[in-house]
C-alpha cells in the first residue's frame, strides 16, 4: 500500500451497494487504510450514517427500494459536508451530471481499479464539501457539465486534455485513444471550447493544424489569460508545416507531426507513466493504422485492410490493438464511430440519417442501436439533451 493512502488517524468509509460481491471487494481493497462499514441498501445506509461517525460514502446509484439519488439527498439532510464519491455501472452523462449536481464528490464507473479508489477517497477526504459549493456547481448550468463529464471513463470530474480539431475523425480518434489513458474531452470548434472551459483547467490542450487560424490564435490567448501553466499542442501534418502562425503565443505551443506524435506527447505530458513506456502504449504500427481510421473511419473497413495499411498480419494487428488500446480492431471503429456520431449530433446540424451514413452506419437503425449502448441514450434524445449547436 503507498504511503498516500495511510494516514494517521483511520477514517472510515461506508460502502453502500445491493451486491454482496461489491461490497466484499471493496472491503477487501480499503481494509488496510480505511475502517470499512457497509450497507446494502439506502434505508440501511442512513440508519448507519445515524449511528455511526461515517468519513466518506462510496455508494451504488442502482440500489433496491430507495435508489442512489434518494439516498444521497437523504445523507446530506443528516451530514451536509459528507463526501460522496457514486461507484455505478451506469455510464451515462444524465446520471453524472445529476448526481454531481446533487453534491457527489465524484462519479466512478465500473469496473475501477485499487488504485482510482484510494486516489479518489484521499482527494474527497481532503476536501471540504459544502452546500455552497453544490450550489455554485449547480448554478455553472448544464452545457458545461455535461461537456465535462463526457470526458472521461473512469472520473467524470477530472479531464486532463482537451482536444480542439474541426475535422471530425481526428477529433474523434484522439479522444478515443487517449481517454484510454488521460480523461479526455473534444471539441469540433474553438468557440466551443472556449464556452466550456470550467473552473479547473486541463493540463494539455490539442489543437488541429487546420484550426490553428484566427480563431486558434484567440482561444490560445483565452487560454493563457485564464490558465497560463497549460501545455498547448498543435497538430500538424508532416508536409503541412505552414500551420505555424506567429504569434506571441507560439513561443509556448509545442507542433507535433502527425497523429502519433501528438498521441506520445500528450500521453508524456499528462500521464505518470508507470505502467509503460510511450513505444509500449501506442506503436508505430498502430498508429499507422490509427492515422488511416481517422481519414477513413465511414468506409467499409476490415481487419485485413487495416492491417496492409500498418504493414503486419491480421494476426498480429490484432493482438497490437488488444494490448495497447484494450479492445478489438472491431470494437475499436465502432466505438470511433459513436464518437464521431456524438460529436455531429451536439456540435452539427446534420440530421440523423446523415449523421448515420457519414459516420459509417449502415443505416439509422444500426447507428441507434450501437449510439445506445454506449452512451445510454438514443441519438435524438441524446442531441436534444446535450446539443450545443441550435
Amino acid at each position: 500500500m503507498e504511503a498516500s493512502h495511510l494516514s494517521a488517524e483511520r477514517r472510515t468509509v461506508l460502502v453502500v451497494d445491493d451486491h454482496s460481491s461489491v461490497r466484499e471487494g471493496l472491503g477487501i481493497i480499503l481494509d488496510e487504510a480505511y475502517d470499512v462499514l457497509f450497507a446494502e441498501d439506502g434505508f440501511n445506509a442512513l440508519q448507519v450514517l445515524t449511528s455511526r461517525r461515517v468519513d466518506a460514502v462510496l455508494l451504488d446509484l442502482g440500489l433496491r427500494g430507495m435508489d442512489g439519488f434518494e439516498t444521497m439527498s437523504r445523507m446530506f439532510s443528516i451530514a451536509p459536508s459528507l463526501p460522496i464519491i457514486i461507484i455505478t455501472i451506469r455510464n451515462t452523462a444524465a446520471d453524472a451530471v445529476r448526481a454531481l449536481k446533487l453534491g457527489a464528490r465524484d462519479y466512478l464507473t465500473k469496473p475501477f481499479d485499487e488504485e482510482t479508489i484510494h486516489s479518489t477517497l484521499v482527494k474527497a477526504l481532503a476536501v471540504p464539501t459544502s452546500s455552497a459549493m453544490r450550489n455554485a456547481s449547480a448554478r455553472e448550468g448544464s452545457v458545461s457539465d455535461s461537456w465535462r463529464l463526457l470526458g472521461s471513463s473512469n472520473s467524470y470530474l477530472r479531464p486532463q486534455c482537451l482536444v480542439v480539431a474541426d475535422h471530425l475523425g481526428t477529433a474523434g480518434l484522439l479522444r478515443v485513444v487517449l481517454d484510454r489513458y488521460v480523461p479526455t474531452n473534444t471539441s469540433t470548434k474553438c468557440f466551443l471550447a472556449a464556452q466550456m472551459l470550467g473552473i479547473e483547467p486541463p493540463a494539455c490542450v490539442v489543437i488541429d493544424g487546420s484550426s490553428w487560424d484566427a480563431n486558434g490564435v484567440d482561444f490560445v490567448r483565452i487560454l493563457r489569460t485564464r490558465f497560463a501553466p497549460i501545455q498547448v499542442v498543435v497538430l500538424t501534418e508532416e508536409m503541412a508545416g505552414n500551420h505555424r502562425t506567429a504569434t506571441p503565443a507560439d513561443r509556448d505551443v509545442v507542433h507535433c507531426h502527425g497523429i502519433g506524435a501528438v498521441i506520445r506527447y500528450v500521453l508524456g505530458t499528462c500521464l505518470l507513466m508507470g505502467r509503460a513506456s510511450q513505444s509500449e502504449m501506442v506503436s508505430d504500427h498502430v498508429c499507422a493504422a490509427l492515422d488511416f481510421l481517422r481519414a477513413h473511419y465511414g468506409d467499409q473497413l476490415t481487419i485485413e485492410r487495416l492491417a496492409r495499411v500498418a504493414g503486419m498480419s491480421r494476426g498480429y494487428l490484432a493482438r497490437r490493438f488488444q494490448r495497447e488500446l484494450g479492445t478489438s480492431v472491431g470494437q475499436f471503429v465502432m466505438t470511433l464511430r459513436v464518437e464521431i456520431a456524438r460529436l455531429m449530433l451536439t456540435e452539427h446540424k446534420v440530421k440523423l440519417d446523415d449523421v448515420a451514413a457519414l459516420a459509417g452506419f449502415v443505416d439509422p437503425s444500426h447507428l441507434s442501436r450501437a449510439f445506445r449502448g454506449r452512451t445510454g441514450y438514443r441519438p435524438g434524445a441524446y442531441r436534444r439533451r446535450f446539443g450545443l449547436v441550435h
